[in-house]
């Protein structure tokens, strides 16, 4: 995360439209510096699967983190969200479904994300997600 968040000061960031941080261990205070970073208003593409706890790695991005993530004025501008192999649980599927800033997205990946029927449900009704 201190790799990172040197990172996220980078003012070159503006310029960014793509940003693949998979497999990169990244835990729930990343996703939040990437959720509160202004720099990367830009961004189109964000990938960042691949970040679940396993036997070497404790930590990782959850369902809560995707409320952070799916909130963020900064990341309004998405249209490839990649977040496959990630718990995401019901509270990530609603917090991806009922966020405003997330209609813009038109692609999702949540291959082995435990989607389920209450996440198919809630994505299906979403408001927001039409791309």
């Amino acid at each position: 995360d201190a790799g990172l968040e040197i990172l996220l000061r980078s003012p070159h960031l503006a310029c960014l439209r793509d940003l693949e941080l998979e497999r990169q261990r990244l835990t729930n205070e990343a996703v939040a510096m990437l959720a509160g970073c202004p720099n990367l208003v830009g961004l189109r593409t964000l990938k960042v699967g691949h970040n679940r706890p396993n036997q070497s790695f404790a930590q990782g991005i959850d369902g809560g983190a995707m409320a952070v993530l799916a909130g963020s004025p900064y990341l309004r501008n998405l249209t490839h969200l990649d977040l496959n192999h990630l718990e995401l649980g019901t509270d990530g599927f609603d917090a991806i479904a009922d966020a405003e800033s997330m209609r813009g997205l038109t692609h999702l990946n949540l291959h082995r994300c435990g989607l389920g029927s209450h996440g198919v449900q809630a994505l299906a009704a979403s408001k927001h997600l039409h791309g």
